[in-house]
């Protein structure tokens, strides 16, 4: 939360900083506090930086308070003004309001009304903010994204943030709006990340900054490149495509018990995402293929004639012989010793 003060007398900057500082805010979040002692103070402050709430005098040298929000509202549309003001004038306060100025605060402020002023501040803020949220919520676009930084595919994450920048309405969108909205895409990310395994990810983590909108996009590419880096290092440095991964891993422990939750937690997956990607990538179960590689193998043994049924069924991971007899007939429509048969293997 970023707050201006405009204000030339230190006790009453004090105060207010005081009386802001004392504020409930959500999460709670501690405001950041810029002071501007006049107009070309402020100036200076507001083409650094944005703000969410400017509270100005009205009467300072070199530019007054009302100067500065004809001057500073169309640039900063998400910024709310708040004049307070010695002087209970009712043309400033009817022309402050006609400007775009949240309110009119007489001094001295009392902290119960600067906090009503604030609650309803915080309450423009996060409709101003929501409306444009809900558009990058698409959800097509974060699946796109989701879908390419799981896949470590740096070219399409860049290409696909690309092509939802150029359909965003940029002139109209204020750089604090905007840069909230790439927050709120990010932290979507992250979380839905985290459900699939990759813990080290934190939300609090990945907030962009920058005063430009070209400053955002780059550090929005950032944290992806971070949250790709976060991912290829859970993986352990196997950066090969997961599902050959899970193939190659399937196939050198198949005499071991092994589970889908094993070989998720291995390649450093979330065990309920592994098995719907694994379904999604191959068209068949884990289980499903599990078996196709075990019967395969287990044909091939069985017709290399080296040895017994009951060593072949330990060899691929069944400690049950009924068991893996079983599965074979499924499989083949025949029992293994009906399959030596076919093969005309008679010892």
């Amino acid at each position: 939360m970023d707050l201006l003060i405009i204000e030339d007398e230190p006790m009453i900057v004090n105060g207010i900083s005081f009386l802001l500082k004392e504020y409930k805010y959500p999460n709670n979040e501690v405001p950041n506090i810029c002071i501007a002692q006049d107009g070309e103070e402020a100036n200076q402050c507001l083409n650094k930086q944005s703000f969410d709430f400017i509270f100005t005098d009205i009467k300072m040298p070199k530019m007054n308070g009302l100067e500065l929000v004809k001057k500073w509202t169309q640039q900063k549309s998400i910024t709310q003004w708040v004049i307070i003001s010695g002087f209970n004038d009712f043309e400033y306060a009817q022309e402050a309001l006609k400007n775009g100025v949240k309110d009119y605060l007489l001094k001295p402020v009392t902290k119960k009304k600067m906090n009503e002023t604030i609650d309803r501040l915080m309450k423009n803020r996060n409709e101003l903010i929501n409306s444009f949220v809900s558009i990058t919520q698409s959800q097509d676009i974060i699946e796109e994204l989701e879908d390419s930084i799981w896949m470590l595919n740096e070219d399409r994450v860049s290409q696909q943030f690309i092509n939802w920048t150029c359909k965003l309405p940029h002139q109209s969108i204020d750089v604090l709006i905007y840069q909230k909205s790439l927050e709120e895409i990010l932290l979507l990310l992250v979380t839905r990340l985290r459900e699939k395994g990759i813990q080290e990810l934190r939300e609090d983590d990945f907030t962009v900054i920058g005063h430009t909108k070209k400053e955002l996009d780059a550090a929005f590419m950032n944290r992806c490149l971070e949250i790709m880096n976060s991912i290829r290092l859970r993986r352990k440095g196997n950066i090969i495509d997961p599902i050959d991964a899970a193939k190659e891993y399937i196939q050198s422990h198949l005499g071991e018990r092994l589970s889908l939750a094993d070989v998720a937690d291995k390649l450093g997956f979330n065990p309920t995402y592994f098995s719907q990607l694994f379904k999604k990538e191959t068209g068949e179960s884990f289980v499903a293929f599990r078996r196709k590689i075990r019967m395969e193998w287990a044909k091939q043994l069985i017709e290399q004639n080296e040895m017994r049924i009951i060593d072949i069924s330990n060899e691929i991971g069944y400690s049950d012989l009924a068991h893996f007899t079983k599965s074979f007939k499924k499989y083949t429509g025949v029992t293994p010793s009906e399959y030596k048969q076919q093969l005309g293997i008679t010892s």
